[in-house]
């Protein structure tokens, strides 16, 4: 068996410590061109996959709430819509908002705005099923993807969802606070060109429920 030395095996391999090195090899051989074995190098690489799964995370998920944040759930929406195309199953869309959120923030501060973020996504993630898309779209708006869930299921997850905000206030500092929420939903149809149509289509059923006065649910 005749190997070049300028062949290399490079791969990563994981220890039971946790550690990551980086292992390569390189084929040796003598003057006359017999092959004579090889040596390995390892090199201690944890440090770099530690960075390189923060900066991953950084860069997909919503560091208050620990949701997806807008881009990564786009990304995660358009290739559940190219799969629900594909295997024909609906796919709903629920956009929310939450009302008059800028008055929580102005009357007991940011930190308690934040905190009744982080406490939302709580409440929803113990309603929604684990294969639910949950993300932070905006300041106080999210964008939940329901695969499986035809119109009439979709709208019972979006009042359970409500009531999970008028039936239980956040503790603000001693303060019972209440919130509700504006959403619209909608289901995708054949004549969506990508998710992003879905989306649009959702948007426009919750700017109609603010219209309505808010603290209730639109249907596209």
């Amino acid at each position: 068996m005749y190997e070049r030395p300028e062949e290399v095996d490079l791969c990563d391999v994981e220890l039971v410590d946790g550690r990551v090195l980086e292992r390569n090899s390189v084929g040796l051989q003598n003057d006359a061109g017999d092959y004579l074995g090889r040596v390995w190098f390892f090199r201690d690489i944890t440090s770099h996959k530690l960075l390189e799964s923060s900066l991953r995370h950084i860069a997909c998920v919503d560091t208050l709430t620990g949701e997806m944040n807008r881009r990564h759930f786009l990304e995660c929406a358009n290739a559940e819509f190219e799969l629900a195309r594909e295997q024909q199953y609906p796919l709903a869309i629920v956009m929310i908002d939450l009302d008059h959120f800028k008055k929580i923030n102005d009357c007991y501060g940011h930190a308690a705005g934040d905190k009744v973020l982080e406490s939302t996504c709580k409440r929803w993630r113990a309603i929604l099923r684990s294969n639910d898309l949950l993300g932070r779209v905006g300041g106080e708006e999210f964008a939940i993807l329901l695969p499986n869930s035809d119109l009439g299921a979709t709208r019972a997850v979006a009042q359970r969802l409500c009531q999970s905000m008028t039936g239980t206030p956040f503790n603000l500092d001693g303060n019972e606070v209440y919130c509700s929420i504006s959403a619209g939903t909608t289901l995708a149809t054949a004549e969506d060109e990508s998710v992003k149509d879905t989306l649009l289509r959702a948007d426009a059923a919750l700017y109609r429920a603010k219209r309505a006065g808010r603290n209730c649910i639109e249907v596209a």
